[in-house]
């Protein structure tokens, strides 16, 4: 959970999507547990919910971008001036 965590938070605050942290966090140590396959896509996507939720990572939101467009495949940039429409 901590690999987790501090994966997903590295890669929000430099600006990237859930999508690109989902191919991108593969958490190789893990591989052999049950349900891996199925499930890290999804844990991703749950870390970044709550990292989301609990303020760790601060959202860009316009009236074109907001935080359920960030965890359904579009994003906005965090920690940053700068936003993409998704």
């Amino acid at each position: 959970m901590e690999t987790l965590r501090a994966e997903v938070l590295q890669g929000l605050q430099a600006g990237k999507s859930v999508e690109e942290l989902q191919a991108s966090v593969t958490l190789d140590a893990y591989s052999d547990w049950l349900g891996y396959d199925d499930m890290r896509a999804q844990n991703v996507q749950g870390m970044a919910e709550f990292l989301f939720s609990s303020g760790k990572v601060k959202v860009v939101t316009t009236r074109f971008c907001s935080r359920p467009n960030i965890l359904l495949g579009g994003w906005c940039q965090t920690n940053s001036n700068s936003s993409q429409l998704g």
